[in-house]
């Protein structure tokens, strides 16, 4: 009992000063009369006056020797001196029980062993047995109270005691401190299981064994819960306030709950609670052993409730509870006993050994939730994802195959309305056409020319299933003659009318240009005939809307009439209703497509029929036309697919396929709404997004079934296992203890 040693010779020299005034203070003042200044350094007792007058009598009688030589002990050294004694370390000698191991005991004589002292040690030593089954009590060897000097043999303690450790390492982490603190307080309920009030507990009276680990020593002021006395007062600021009083009363167990809550905010702080330089002064400079312990008591429970343990690195608020509910200036406040303490404890532990149950409860449930729902959106996403390819696939597939048939149909009408246009200019009607043309005065026809022209345009075999209409120009771009088989009221044939159309493409075969704006030819404006190439190519002009009663949309065929010499002398045209191209195209509007017919000047010449009025007459509005890369590609002579085309008319993302038409620069573009054509993946995908929501209830319902049931299985059975360790903890008949679960 190396730390009772200590505090022995710390009791009786008055002398305890630590390392820092912010520590742990000393113990309580011994005397009540010193006018000198009260000293607050050890363990408070019921008579003053005795106390001084036994130090003084254990001082002159200190012999250099031991006092004793206990038979079965051999004394090896003095371990310390106090007030009405000497601790002295002695080894066990080999009587057969100890297997030849040496065994250091502490041997504490009573110097001064009047009857009081003897009864306490007897007293004491009857404790000590009585506690002797719980391994973190200070284990009794042995005693003899009628040799003299009396003295009472115990457990050495190699370590010291908890002060000395404080006073090292000041303060404690908290998982350290408590990992001190349990075992104390777990001898503390064995305590009061057993009826004993120790009423003194500190870190001087904890000792620490060769591994470290605490035992609670010295019971010299302990007592039984149903003795009143007067004698039971412990130290100050681990002294619970009421306490501090001389007055006849029955030692409370919520006294040692006090001290329990004192030593663990000590070891976690560096000081007791309430611990401050001014009120240790006036301590000390009280003069009276009464005003003393009114002094103590006014000012505990005037002082500010201790929280600086709350502001500590891993101190948790149930912790902090456990120490406030300890450390209460008013004892109905307090725990009721150590049994109670460690109850809190283990409680504080359950809760923090279940929180990951807790947690798991519910973050099981909604991580395999989370997963299930990522893994369901996953293939969700990807079945739909590999049907909407699958399905835009199938749909450019398609529209590759219906714009190759259209390129491929108006690549056929083309060429036949460039070859028939062509064999027109160089059969019968040319040699007509030619005589007419090349006549100096025209005029001076006869006048059946007309119907003999008109004869001649009509018996162009099939020509009206082809082009709408023929028509005849000079070589300056002056209106000849026209034939248009569907409208009676335009089939004439006239001679060198004024209206000059040299702007027009088909003529020029540079563009639309607007009259009157072109170079001046011959005082007028108006525009050479592009047609003396060597070759004679029928030429395809841009789109325009007729200036006839039907105003049909058309494009022109057109090529030169040439003289013998080959020199060009007039223009014959032949116009295609744009209408009659419909027909192959509405079928695919019919499926919900959309057919894009572009010239080689990129304007548009087919789009759906809400877009048919795009083309204007001339020259109110020119022809619009409007450029997307796709449009590009596919006038640039390119055959391919696109899944994000940009209708520059509609605005809107379609799946389109392009083919150009071969030999005239044209191209088509077969395209379909995407939104509309994917609208029923996205359908089906929305069902099993809905089908995937109710999954999860289901499952995350089933899964908090499962979990909670999980739980509250954990939670009963280590409630069972709880209290049958709280009912091990009690002492038996036997008075045996078993270990907490800590």
């Amino acid at each position: 009992m190396s730390g009772e040693a200590h505090n022995i010779e710390e009791t009786a020299q008055h002398a305890f000063v630590p390392a820092s005034p912010a520590l742990l203070p000393s113990p309580a003042a011994s005397g009540p009369d010193s006018t000198s200044g009260a000293d607050t350094s050890g363990t408070i007792c019921q008579d003053p006056q005795a106390i001084a007058s036994a130090s003084k009598k254990s001082k002159e009688l200190a012999p250099v020797q031991p006092p004793l030589e206990p038979p079965g002990y051999q004394i090896i050294r003095r371990l310390g001196r106090g007030t009405f004694g000497e601790v002295w370390l002695a080894k066990q000698l080999f009587d057969g029980s100890n297997f030849g191991v040496d065994v250091l005991v502490a041997i504490k004589f009573f110097m001064v062993h009047n009857r009081q002292q003897v009864g306490r040690l007897v007293e004491e030593a009857k404790i000590l047995a009585s506690l002797r089954s719980d391994p973190r009590i200070v284990y009794f060897v042995d005693h003899e109270a009628e040799s003299n000097p009396p003295y009472i043999v115990m457990d050495f303690a190699e370590q010291g005691s908890l002060l000395e450790k404080v006073k090292v390492q000041q303060p404690m982490p908290v998982a350290e401190a408590l990992a001190l603190f349990v075992p104390i307080v777990e001898a503390m309920a064995f305590v009061h299981a057993k009826g004993i009030r120790h009423c003194d507990l500190k870190p001087g009276n904890i000792l620490l064994d060769a591994a470290g680990r605490p035992k609670v020593a010295d019971f010299g002021q302990a007592h039984l819960s149903v003795e009143a006395t007067a004698q039971a007062l412990g130290t100050f600021f681990y002294m619970a306030p009421e306490q501090a009083s001389d007055l006849e009363h029955v030692p409370d167990a919520r006294w040692d709950v006090y001290g329990l809550g004192a030593i663990f905010y000590a070891l976690v702080t560096g000081r007791p609670p309430r611990y401050s330089k001014q009120f240790t002064d006036e301590l000390s400079g009280t003069a009276t052993f009464a005003e003393k312990l009114q002094l103590y008591r006014d000012r505990v429970a005037q002082a500010p409730k201790p929280t600086e343990h709350r502001r500590l690195y891993g101190m948790d608020r149930p912790l902090a509870e456990i120490i406030d509910r300890c450390l209460a200036v008013e004892p109905n406040e307090r725990l009721r006993d150590a049994g109670d303490v460690l109850a809190a404890l283990r409680q504080r532990e359950r809760r923090r050994r279940q929180r990951p149950l807790y947690i798991l409860a519910v973050l099981a449930p909604l991580l395999l939730m989370a997963a299930i729902g990522v893994f369901g959106k996953v293939m969700v996403n990807t079945a739909a994802d590999r049907a909407e390819r699958d399905l835009k696939n199938r749909i450019l597939q398609n529209n590759t195959i219906t714009a190759n048939l259209l390129a491929n149909v108006l690549e056929d009408r083309l060429t036949q309305a460039s070859h028939k246009i062509q064999v027109l200019s160089q059969g019968q009607l040319r040699g007509y056409l030619l005589a007419i043309l090349t006549k100096k005065n025209p005029r001076s026809l006869p006048e059946e020319s007309p119907n003999v022209l008109e004869n001649h345009l009509k018996v162009v075999a099939g020509f009206d299933d082809l082009f709408g209409s023929l028509t005849v120009f000079d070589g300056e771009g002056k209106f000849f003659a026209a034939y248009n088989p569907p409208d009676p009221r335009d089939s004439f044939c006239r001679y060198l009318h004024d209206r000059d159309y040299s702007y027009r493409d088909y003529f020029n075969r540079s563009g639309d240009q607007p009259p009157g704006q072109g170079p001046l030819h011959e005082g007028k404006y108006s525009y050479k005939p592009n047609l003396v190439k060597d070759e004679d190519v029928p030429y395809i002009g841009q789109p325009f809307v007729a200036t006839s009663a039907s105003q049909f949309r058309a494009i022109t065929v057109s090529t030169s009439i040439r003289d013998d010499a080959g020199k060009p002398v007039g223009l014959l045209i032949g116009s295609i209703n744009l209408e009659k191209l419909y027909k192959w195209i509405d079928p695919i509007e019919e499926q919900g497509g959309c057919a894009v017919v572009l010239d080689r000047n990129g304007y548009c010449l087919h789009h759906l029929k809400i877009y048919r009025d795009l083309l204007q007459p001339f020259p109110t509005a020119s022809p619009e036309k409007r450029t997307a890369p796709l449009f590009q590609r596919v006038l640039n002579g390119e055959t391919g697919s696109n899944e994000q085309h940009l209708d520059p008319y509609t605005e809107k993302t379609h799946l389109a396929a392009h083919v150009p038409v071969s030999g005239f620069g044209w191209g088509v573009v077969v395209q379909h709404d995407r939104e509309k054509s994917l609208a029923e993946i996205e359908g089906i995908r929305d069902e099993m997004y809905g089908k995937l929501v109710l999954g999860l209830l289901i499952s995350g319902l089933a899964l908090s079934t499962f979990f909670g049931c999980f739980l509250w299985f954990v939670l009963r059975k280590e409630r069972l296992t709880s209290h049958t360790a709280l009912a091990s903890a009690a002492p038996d008949a036997s008075g045996a203890c078993l270990s907490s679960p800590f």
